[in-house]
């Protein structure tokens, strides 16, 4: 049994069982919502690393929005678009 739990050290696996229990336990209604307060609840029982939670989720949406336009620029520029 114990080795079964060193597999969820393993970068994918983890990353898997984070997604399962995150589904498992509905956590995407809250989440789409942005009911970051209820979505902290709902995980940790309390409002316990609040702050950072929102802090990486706005470094994390700069990210994206980031790399969804570096990916447009790039599909633009295959297509012959770019100036």
């Amino acid at each position: 049994m114990s080795w079964q739990i060193q597999l969820l050290e393993e970068r994918a696996l983890a990353a898997r069982s984070a997604a399962w229990w995150w589904k498992m336990h509905g956590c995407n209604q809250l989440a789409d919502g942005g009911d970051f307060v209820a979505l902290t609840k709902h995980i940790n029982g309390g409002t316990n690393g609040l702050a950072d939670r929102q802090a990486r989720w706005e470094r994390a949406k700069k990210a994206i929005a980031g790399a969804a336009w570096l990916q447009s620029y790039d599909n633009e520029s295959q297509a012959g678009w770019a100036c």
